[in-house]
C-alpha cells in the first residue's frame, strides 16, 4: 500500500491517530515503569530496614565498656563472607567505628547527614558496584537505676547491599515495555491505516463522481446512497451547485442562440436592403426610403445592444447607485408625456393616475430607465383602440407603480416568463428586430438592484406590471 501524501486528509488523520497512540503508549509505559521502580525500591528498602532493626537489637551499652556490638548472638552469614555483597558499619558520635561486617574489610560505607528517622539512599559500594543503604541513629541506654546511669550514647548504623538485581529487573522491564510499545504502535498504526482508508472510501467515490462531471454532462448528480451522515450535506450542496451551474450553462447557451437569432434577422434585412439598392438604379426618394429602413433597423439593434450592456453592468454590480428620495410623479410624468406624443396618431388611450407626495428611495436615472421600459412594453403590446393605465400608490414600506395595458394574449401561467431575457410568447419570433424581449428583463434586474421587486399579472386580457420600490423612510 502506497503511503498517502502528507498533505492529504488520510495522512493527517493517520498521523493524528498514530501520534495519539504513541503518546498514550509512552505515557502508560512510563507510568508502569515508574510504579514498578517504586515498588522494587520500596521492597528492597524494607528488606534493608528489617536487617538494620535486627542488627540494632544486638547493641549493648555498659558503664565500663560503653557501646559494643555482639555479632555472635545473632549470626548473619551474609555479613561474614569476605566477598559478599551485604555490608554494615557502626560509628560512635565521635566518629570511631564500633563494628563493621567482614565483607567490608577496611573500607568505609558512605553516610548522609544524621537524621532522627531512618534514611534510605543510593551509594557506591567498596568493590565499585551500585548499592542501596539504610542509615539509622540508635540511642543506647545504660542499665541500672536512673540516678546511676550515664547519658545515653548515640551510634549510627548503616546497612548496605548491592542493588544489581533490582537494576537488572528494571532494565529488563524497560526493554519489554519499549518492545511492546513499538509493537503496539505498529499494529495499531496498521489498523488505523485500514480503518482510515475504509472510512474515506465514500469520499473517494464522491471525488470520482465529481471528476466525471464535465461541461457537456452537467445533468449528472452525486448519488447520496450509502454515504455517511457527515457526507450527506456535502453531496446535497454539491448537487445544488451542479444544478445552478447547469442552469447557468443552459442560460448561457440559450442567451448565445437567442442573441444570434435576434441580431441575424435585422442584419440580414439591412444587407438585403443594401443589396437591392445597389442592384439597380433608383430614384432619390427610393434611396432615402431604403436608407431610412436601414437606419431604423440599426437603431433597433443599437437599442438591443444598449440594453444588453446595461444588464451586463447590473449583473456585475458596475452600475453606481445614488439612492436618494425621488418623487415618483417627477419621474413618471415626462415618460408618460413622451409616450402620449407617440400615441397621438393611434386610437390608444393613456390614463395616468400618479398623485403627488409619493417618494421612493431609488436612483433617479435607474428609476427613469425602469419607467421608460415599462411604458414601452405596454405601448408595444397594447391592442388597437386599447388602453394603457399608469397608477401609483403607497403600501407603507414601498411605493407601488403599476402599468396596465389591454390586448394581452398571454396565458396566466406565462406571466412569470416575461422577465426572462429574449423570451417572447411568439415561438416563431416573427417580429424579430422589433421586440427583443429585453425590456422587462432590464426592469426586473434594475428594480432588484434598488431593493425592490417586479411582478407580472395576466388577468382578463390585461397585462399588469407591478413595480415596488422602497418608500422614503419617515423623518
Amino acid at each position: 500500500m502506497i503511503l498517502p501524501s502528507l498533505t492529504s486528509l488520510r495522512a493527517r488523520l493517520l498521523l493524528g491517530v498514530i501520534a495519539g497512540l504513541v503518546v498514550l503508549q509512552v505515557a502508560s509505559s512510563i507510568a508502569v515503569y515508574a510504579l514498578q521502580h517504586r515498588a522494587l525500591y520500596k521492597r528492597f528498602d524494607q528488606a534493608l530496614m528489617t536487617t538494620a532493626k535486627a542488627l540494632s537489637s544486638q547493641f549493648k551499652y555498659d558503664k565500663s565498656k560503653g557501646a559494643r556490638f555482639d555479632m555472635d548472638e545473632a549470626p548473619m552469614s551474609e555479613f561474614q563472607r569476605p566477598k559478599g555483597h551485604d555490608y554494615f558499619q557502626v560509628w560512635r558520635s565521635d566518629g570511631s567505628v564500633v563494628a563493621r561486617s567482614q565483607t567490608l574489610g577496611e573500607a568505609n560505607l558512605p553516610t548522609v547527614p544524621s537524621a532522627q528517622r531512618p534514611v534510605a539512599y543510593d551509594c557506591p559500594l567498596p568493590r565499585g558496584e551500585a548499592g542501596r543503604a539504610v542509615q539509622m541513629t540508635i540511642e543506647l541506654q545504660q542499665k541500672g537505676p536512673p540516678e546511676r546511669r550515664n547519658p545515653p550514647q548515640v551510634v549510627t548504623l548503616v546497612v548496605a547491599k548491592e542493588i544489581e538485581a533490582v537494576l537488572n529487573d528494571l532494565w529488563t522491564l524497560g526493554w519489554i515495555l519499549a518492545g511492546t510499545s513499538l509493537a503496539s504502535v505498529l499494529v495499531a498504526g496498521g489498523l488505523a491505516l485500514a480503518v482510515v482508508t475504509h472510512g474515506l472510501r465514500p469520499l473517494g467515490r464522491v471525488t470520482r463522481q465529481i471528476a466525471d462531471v464535465g461541461p457537456s454532462d452537467l445533468g449528472a448528480r452525486i448519488d447520496p446512497a450509502g454515504l455517511p451522515a457527515e457526507l450527506q450535506p456535502v453531496a446535497q450542496r454539491l448537487n445544488e451547485m451542479l444544478a445552478r451551474l447547469q442552469t447557468a450553462f443552459d442560460r448561457e447557451r440559450g442567451f448565445t442562440a437567442d442573441a444570434a437569432h435576434e441580431f441575424r434577422n435585422p442584419i440580414a434585412a439591412i444587407r438585403s436592403t443594401g443589396e437591392v439598392a445597389l442592384a439597380s438604379p433608383q430614384t432619390p426618394d427610393e434611396y432615402r426610403q431604403d436608407i431610412a429602413q436601414m437606419v431604423a433597423l440599426a437603431a433597433g439593434m443599437q437599442g438591443m445592444v444598449e440594453k444588453l450592456l446595461v444588464l451586463a453592468r447590473l449583473d456585475a454590480g458596475l452600475v453606481p447607485l445614488n439612492l436618494v428620495s425621488v418623487a415618483l410623479d417627477e419621474v413618471v410624468a415626462p415618460a408618460v408625456a413622451a409616450l402620449g406624443q407617440s400615441l397621438e396618431s393611434s386610437a390608444v388611450s393613456l390614463d395616468c393616475r400618479i398623485g403627488t407626495g409619493l417618494a421612493a428611495v431609488a436612483d433617479r436615472d435607474l428609476l427613469g430607465l425602469v419607467v421608460k421600459n415599462a411604458l414601452d412594453n405596454a405601448a408595444e403590446y397594447v391592442d388597437a383602440g386599447g388602453r394603457i393605465t399608469v397608477e401609483g400608490s403607497n403600501s407603507g414600506s414601498a411605493v407601488v407603480l403599476t402599468v396596465t395595458n389591454t390586448g394581452c394574449r398571454l396565458a396566466p401561467e406565462q406571466a412569470s416568463c416575461v422577465f426572462e431575457r429574449f423570451w417572447r410568447a411568439d415561438p416563431a419570433r416573427s417580429a424579430a428586430g422589433a421586440h427583443a424581449g429585453l425590456g422587462l428583463s432590464l426592469v426586473a434586474r434594475a428594480v432588484a438592484v434598488m431593493g425592490g421587486t417586479a411582478q407580472a399579472i395576466v388577468r382578463d386580457g390585461r397585462f399588469t406590471l407591478r413595480i415596488q420600490v422602497p418608500a422614503r423612510p419617515p423623518c
